[in-house]
């Protein structure tokens, strides 16, 4: 009897050992202009997915904090996405995948390992990364700080034919693109596509100057503010 229950306390221990090895998938179905508190997800690990549903793919959803933002799970959304610390840091070291993404915060920072994909087969997405166009879109709040590492993929490509998306990275203060000279420190189009890619105030001009070059290599059109 008691070896009985032992074996059984044992397999019980085993059942949750692999539950909690295993990913999850959360599934979140949302209306557009719906806003999602950060704090019901943030103890996902990177083995998990955050699968954001929009009833209209037109519409947007935001993830919004008051406090710092630290992202491990892969975050997919059919819709606009706009993740908004108010008042602290996003530090982004998993996947986002989402036709448009706005990413507002103090300071942010883009990690090794970090993907921010919004490519499509037939047209690129948009990634605001700290502000809007040029700083001037009143409607994204402007980071003082972006730090991209050198690992950090940021993609808003045309796969396979079409125009490239959008890719901003802005802050009032410094934005750092480290190490560009990796393969991955890049914004990527396809050869046949159209991209801007724009940063400012950047804390190295050769560094800004090399990443223009490698996205020009892919892109018949580019910008660099």
């Amino acid at each position: 009897m008691v070896a009985s229950q032992k074996l059984r306390t044992v397999l019980c221990i085993l059942i949750f050992w692999c539950q909690t090895l295993s990913a999850a998938t959360i599934i979140v179905n949302v209306m557009p202009g719906d806003v999602l508190d950060w704090s019901m997800y943030q103890n996902l690990t990177s083995s998990d997915t955050l699968d954001i549903v929009l009833s209209d793919p037109n519409g947007a959803v935001q993830i919004f904090s008051d406090t710092d933002i630290v992202i491990y799970p892969t975050v997919q959304c059919n819709g606009t996405l706009r993740i908004t610390s108010d008042d602290g840091h996003i530090v982004h070291w998993g996947t986002i995948v989402a036709p448009q993404l706005i990413l507002e915060a103090s300071n942010i920072m883009l990690m090794d390992l970090s993907v921010v994909n919004a490519s499509s087969a037939n047209a690129g997405g948009n990634l605001y990364i700290g502000g809007g166009w040029q700083g001037a879109d009143p409607t994204i709040h402007n980071a003082m700080s972006v730090n991209v590492s050198p690992g950090a993929l940021l993609s808003a490509s045309a796969l396979t034919n079409g125009d490239g998306g959008i890719v901003v990275l802005w802050s009032e203060i410094v934005t750092a693109l480290r190490e560009p000279s990796s393969r991955k420190a890049q914004a990527q189009a396809a050869p046949e596509a159209r991209l801007k890619f724009q940063a400012t105030n950047s804390s190295s001009s050769t560094a800004m100057s090399m990443s223009a070059r490698r996205v020009g290599l892919k892109a018949n059109y580019y910008s660099i503010l």
